[in-house]
């Protein structure tokens, strides 16, 4: 069997592309056919060697119906808390630095059926929304970044374990929470007092959560085969997925079957990309994935001449240099394509120009994507 079949890693992540390309369309068919959002996620497996770098599930990911409150009464206060985001570490530093600076407001959530005022307090119930949702209000949006105690007692932010070594702040029990306005800057206009007075508004809501995990099992990839998240990501050399830490990435197809929402994320920064022209992911070999193991002069081609048969030996150690590698992208319009590995001679003029290691891991990278960036613009995005 050997003989016959030499290259078996090479169909093995050519079976995982396949896979890949399934599991994305059947989310696009679902987003469709339930009418909101629905996609993949996927989980950097570890941090430490042999596991570093590489992503070995996949995961079906729903967002849930929006909440609007128990009943037609549900209203939540505005007022603005004097306080940016950034600044001084306010409400820490886990959302993209874009939104440094924008203001933060505490949203008190009330009942005001009840003719009292104030109107009473009413908690959301426990574990049902995490810190990173968005709270809709009078056409402007909020993103959930705190409990809202001040540091105070008890702790209304709840870890809850969602696989090993991966945790999601949920809200436990609390009748406030601090958010970011993120309309701010943006030509939108809050329906509020100005930014500088507390003055409180009462106002209608709507919470848009983002996604969790389906009860559906996981696709598992081939054995020793995975996602390369050192490479994958989106366009640009340095928008790659391994960003530190343990990282997580989920892509959402929209109702139409478009790309939606990018969420990113580890344990200490939380992005989502709302306009996204295209993600790439690179199928390959475990073994070739462990960031900060790997040895960086496998990719420097700059310090000394390199032969032909060393070169050959270096592709076998590099996904994004290896012919057996397989891309796996998503367009902005919905388009999935799968394609082989674009095959270049890293020791071409272009890509030692600089002897700076990370700028030709980066050029590098760009090259791999070149075949996969072309075969999309085939037929249009």
């Amino acid at each position: 069997i050997p003989l016959l079949s030499p290259n078996n890693d090479a169909r093995k992540i050519r079976e995982a592309a396949r896979q890949l390309n399934s599991m994305f369309a059947q989310a696009q068919a679902q987003a469709q056919r339930d009418g909101r959002p629905y996609g993949v996620a996927f989980r950097e497996f570890g941090t430490t060697n042999p596991f570093s770098g590489m992503a070995l599930e996949a995961f079906f990911i729903a967002e849930p119906s929006p909440f609007a409150g128990f009943s037609q009464n549900a209203r939540v206060w505005l007022a603005f808390t004097g306080d940016v985001y950034g600044a001084a570490g306010n409400e820490g530093t886990r959302f993209s630095p874009e939104h440094d600076g924008k203001p933060i407001y505490r949203l008190t959530f009330v009942d005001a059926g009840t003719g009292a005022s104030p109107p009473p307090a009413s908690p959301l119930p426990p574990r049902t929304f995490k810190i990173g949702d968005t709270i809709e209000v009078a056409g402007n949006h909020f993103l959930i970044a705190d409990d809202g105690k001040d540091g105070a007692a008890p702790n209304e932010i709840e870890q809850v374990p969602v696989g090993p070594g991966q945790y999601e702040d949920y809200l436990a029990s609390t009748a406030e929470v601090d958010c970011i306005w993120l309309d701010f800057n943006r030509g939108h206009v809050l329906a509020l007092t100005p930014p500088n007075s507390k003055q409180p508004v009462l106002k209608s809501y709507r919470v848009r959560r983002q996604p969790r995990y389906t009860a559906d099992l996981p696709l598992q990839f081939p054995r020793g085969i995975g996602i390369d998240m050192q490479v994958s990501g989106l366009p640009g050399p340095a928008n790659n997925f391994d960003r530190g830490g343990q990282d997580s990435v989920a892509l959402m197809f929209r109702p139409d079957g478009g790309l939606g929402d990018v969420y990113h994320s580890n344990p200490s920064r939380h992005r989502v990309y709302d306009r996204v022209d295209r993600v790439f992911f690179l199928l390959g070999r475990v073994e070739n994935g462990n960031n900060g193991t790997q040895d960086e002069n496998d990719y420097d081609f700059a310090a000394t001449p390199v032969t032909d048969d060393e070169l050959a030996q270096r592709r076998r150690r590099i996904n994004w240099l290896n012919a057996d590698s397989r891309w796996v992208t998503v367009a902005h319009s919905g388009r999935i394509i799968t394609s082989e590995n674009n095959l270049f001679d890293p020791r071409q003029a272009r890509f030692i120009a600089d002897p700076d290691v990370d700028v030709q891991r980066r050029e590098q990278i760009e090259a791999a994507r070149a075949h996969a960036r072309d075969m999309l613009g085939t037929g249009g995005r």
